[in-house]
């Protein structure tokens, strides 16, 4: 497959992911500083965050021991960059496709501003996920990225052979 402009383009709208087709035919020709400092850029003020998700996320940051001030600040932050990373993407096997993506969000990341990553391993979205598992494919033993020492091990290994029932189950269907 070639890579130019024209042939993903086509691709991606045979794909029916048009959208998709249209921002990277916006932006194939810019380099990826360039695309990575774009991210940051605010081209519309947002409405506000809703009361109880500031509400909830500020009592969050207390919790986890940030001072009152230090909440209301980066509440104020999100609510102006309406940046928050989400756990679907962050396990201790991740890929190298995530790694790349994570790292050009981060390229162009303005000095002094803040990254925010929400981990929460409870809620499964529309993916391979699986509640309490650390390692979300078959590809590498839970054994190879936890120690079976660890605390809690054991918890997570039945998770993973939960999950992994499960899609063997699924697949036979």
């Amino acid at each position: 497959m070639s890579f130019d402009a024209k042939t993903i383009q086509v691709a991606l709208q045979t794909a029916k992911r048009p959208e998709l087709a249209r921002i990277l035919s916006g932006v194939w020709n810019i380099s990826l500083n360039e695309y990575s400092t774009s991210l940051w850029k605010t081209i519309s003020e947002p409405p506000s965050l809703e009361v109880e998700l500031r509400q909830a996320f500020e009592t969050e940051f207390c919790r986890i021991g940030f001072t009152e001030k230090q909440a209301q600040s980066y509440c104020s932050e999100l609510e102006r960059n309406r940046l928050l990373q989400t756990a679907t993407h962050l396990t201790a096997s991740e890929g190298p496709t995530f790694l790349a993506l994570h790292n050009l969000a981060l390229l162009g990341m303005p000095q002094g501003e803040t990254y925010f990553v929400g981990s929460y391993s409870g809620v499964p979205f529309a993916n391979a996920a699986w509640s309490g598992c650390l390692n979300f494919s078959n590809r590498i033993d839970l054994e190879s990225v936890i120690s079976v020492n660890a605390p809690g091990f054991s918890e997570l290994k039945r998770a993973d052979n939960d999950r992994y029932e499960i899609l063997q189950t699924d697949a036979s269907l």
